[in-house]
């Protein structure tokens, strides 16, 4: 879930950096600047991750810390959305949305939940034997 709601809002950063009329060549600049600035510790967090997903092959609890990673997710999401101009004004108004954004959000969330819900299926099906000599049982 972390994942989607953080891509997400990057989409809706990416389409309000480039929608016509929303901001001007100023505030896209600023905004340019503020995600330059606000994306370095998601960066490092998730290579970190990824890191371990590639030395490991699993992102166990006890190793892994996904709490790290959400916290840097939530920060530069709190960073992007709260940014303001010399003025004052928010970057980006806390609520546009670009058409199509709801049904964009809840078919990535129902695709994601989809594939959890089968990756459950599949350990709990799938046996763990101490041989990885033995073949698994036929379904």
């Amino acid at each position: 879930r972390m994942a989607i709601e953080g891509a997400t809002d990057a989409l809706r950063v990416m389409a309000a950096g480039q929608w016509p009329e929303l901001l001007s060549q100023e505030m896209s600049t600023d905004l340019g600047s503020v995600v330059v600035h606000s994306v370095a510790d998601l960066d490092l967090a998730l290579s970190e991750q990824l890191r371990l997903l590639k030395s490991e092959g699993v992102l166990s609890p006890l190793r892994s810390s996904l709490t790290d990673l959400d916290q840097s997710v939530r920060n530069t999401r709190l960073a992007l959305f709260s940014a303001t101009d010399e003025s004052g004004k928010m970057v980006i108004p806390g609520d546009w949305k670009p058409p199509g954004w709801e049904a964009l959000r809840s078919l990535s969330l129902g695709r994601f939940a989809c594939l959890g819900a089968v990756a459950v299926l599949s350990s709990a099906v799938s046996p763990m034997g101490d041989s990885e000599d033995e073949a698994p049982p036929a379904t």
